[in-house]
């Protein structure tokens, strides 16, 4: 990880890993995650491949971790709600044009049919329509913190690999995102851990008028299979 930030007059100030070594560390400055706030220490290259960069000491349960993401992957969550799934699944799929373009946005506007696919099948297998308070407008977001990275590797068109992350999202064992409080997606490149953008919550995606909504719906109605 080469980018965190500190506190500096009561606001949160971007820093790279140069820029904090040598301008606030000597000063008393203390570097924090960008995804789960906690303190960062720097560490040394260790060979000419390894550079110095920015590491959790303390703290294994970020997902800029990458033996933790794999493992959040496959935390329950913590409160499920069995009445509100029939409603969920029911919007998502008279949504699914807005969804995906939502998604294949903030995905760098490449995201195959298969991978979008994939993402809606792991939302059903993990039971994310009974997420507590979950709402639509949640949807595309916690679809892309569902998949690990998504890579130029599978996807020629993506220019970089990245991941998502939700903020302040786990507690111990069990994963836990607070729909009823704010709540905002990042978007990590996924070698680096280099914060690419911190990306607001809201249902504009849901109002966007489609031209051709028609036949985004024909070309994604084999997906429907997938959203149980």
């Amino acid at each position: 990880m080469f980018s965190a930030y500190i506190n500096k007059e009561g606001r949160k100030l971007k820093v790279d890993i140069n820029k904090f070594i040598n301008n606030y560390k000597r000063d008393g400055y203390v570097a924090y995650c960008n995804v789960c706030n906690n303190i960062l220490n720097d560490r040394a290259g260790s060979s000419l491949t390894t550079k110095t960069h920015f590491w959790h000491n303390n703290n294994p349960h970020c997902p800029t971790v990458k033996n933790f993401k794999s493992r959040y992957q496959n935390l329950k969550f913590r409160y499920y709600r069995l009445e509100q799934k029939q409603k969920i699944v029911n919007s998502v799929k008279e949504n699914l044009s807005n969804i995906y373009l939502e998604c294949k946005h903030l995905c760098n506007n490449s995201l195959y049919y298969n991978e979008f696919q994939n993402l809606l099948k792991m939302a059903s297998d993990k039971r994310v329509w009974e997420y507590a308070h979950l709402d639509l407008k949640h949807v595309p977001y916690c679809l892309l913190t569902l998949k690990l990275k998504f890579t130029n590797k599978e996807n020629k068109g993506r220019s970089l690999n990245m991941f998502f992350s939700f903020t302040n999202q786990y507690i111990s064992d069990t994963l836990w995102i607070d729909f009823t409080a704010p709540v905002e997606l990042i978007k990590f490149e996924a070698n680096t851990k280099e914060l690419l953008q911190i990306i607001e919550i809201n249902d504009n995606f849901l109002k966007s008028d489609l031209k051709n909504k028609d036949n985004y719906l024909k070309k994604l109605s084999f997906l429907l299979k997938v959203i149980y």
